[in-house]
């Protein structure tokens, strides 16, 4: 009985090994939330790790913008100005692989990095910040694997980011070019 374990046990994490996979690269994002005038582009970088045959792990560090309005008040007059806001955003993901489209969800920690006024220059902004400077979030987003050799892969994607803390929810597409290590 054993040796029946034994092979079994080795056999077993020789398949599991076999199926390791990690993958890096870039990934292009267009996102938009309810309250914003368009889409605005972000930019990351993502590690794919496939553990199983379908499961895995995605993780990455993304910069996103989000633009919103202000009304600066002055003795004289009052001013719309728009501020773009910079947030680092880190998920954490499940992924499903599959050959038809992979799966994944988790969650995400966002961090407020700075802000810009952008447009109307004739009131000015001293001071802006959001509270809480952290969030966390949930998202899940589908994807499709294009091998395009052995080891480049391209993967579009379409997106939910669920911000509750911050009462957000972003909305997008993007696209990974990714290069398998060996």
């Amino acid at each position: 009985m054993k040796p029946f374990i034994l092979s079994l046990f080795l056999f077993s994490s020789t398949a599991l090994l076999a199926q390791r996979q990690t993958a890096i690269g870039l990934n292009f994002t267009v996102e938009t939330t309810a309250d914003e005038d368009g889409a605005l582009a972000g930019l990351g970088a993502v590690a794919d790790f496939k553990i199983t045959k379908h499961s895995g792990l995605e993780t990455g560090v993304y910069l996103r913008s989000y633009k919103t309005r202000i009304r600066i008040f002055t003795p004289t007059d009052s001013w719309l100005v728009t501020v773009a806001e910079r947030h680092l955003s880190i998920p954490l993901l499940y992924k499903f692989h599959s050959r038809i489209v992979n799966l994944a969800a988790g969650p995400t920690f966002d961090f407020f990095m700075g802000w810009e006024q952008k447009g109307n220059k004739e009131a000015v902004v001293n001071a802006y910040s959001i509270d809480p400077e952290f969030n966390v979030g949930i998202m899940g987003k589908i994807s499709k694997r294009i091998n395009l050799s052995a080891r480049f892969i391209l993967e579009p994607e379409i997106r939910l980011n669920l911000i509750p803390t911050s009462d957000r929810s972003y909305v997008g597409a993007g696209i990974a070019g990714k290069y398998i290590l060996k």
